[in-house]
């Protein structure tokens, strides 16, 4: 599944189209911020405890807490977006397994992770020991035909890097 996540031209496509606008509201957000920064140099101009300072400062304040709401709100919209992107894309990886386990009478598809684990990063060295699959015949992976139909369907050509993980065809089981 990570393979297919990172691979797929189409979900690519869309990570990059949602990057984009995550970089564009934080551009906003940073306009903003000098916006706020402007007001509080401009600020030093007025005496302290006068009429100007204490409008201003009220208006900075103001400025401050409203930039606090709006950046909190487009957080939780992007992690809300970006989670449900990838729910749909999951789905969808597990609808062409069941498509191709059926055409194939398989009974059972397992997720395995063939990722080399760098020896240095302790944490990914505990996970790959904990995984549930010890070793599997790679000759049996589907995954870079799943990956391929998911290009097709979308409308994009073959994956060159496709040739990284061979699959052999298996007759349907009666």
């Amino acid at each position: 599944v990570g393979h297919i996540l990172e691979e797929s031209s189409r979900i690519k496509a869309a990570k990059e189209t949602l990057k984009a606008e995550m970089q564009q509201a934080d551009g906003q957000l940073v306009q903003k911020q000098e916006t706020i920064r402007k007001k509080q140099e401009q600020l030093r101009q007025f005496q302290p405890g006068s009429r100007e300072y204490k409008e201003l400062e009220a208006e900075i304040a103001q400025d401050i807490s409203n930039l606090k709401v709006e950046a909190t709100l487009k957080r939780k919209e992007f992690g809300e977006r970006q989670s449900q992107f990838l729910y749909n894309a999951y789905k969808e990886i597990e609808q062409e397994v069941q498509s191709l386990a059926a055409e194939r009478g398989f009974v059972m598809v397992l997720r395995i992770s063939r990722a080399e684990v760098p020896q240095e990063n302790l944490e990914a060295v505990y996970a790959y020991a904990g995984k549930n699959v010890v070793w599997s015949d790679g000759r049996y992976d589907i995954t870079n035909e799943i990956l391929s139909r998911l290009e097709r369907r979308a409308g994009y050509g073959a994956n060159p890097n496709m040739g990284s993980r061979p699959t052999i065809p298996m007759q349907p089981r009666r």
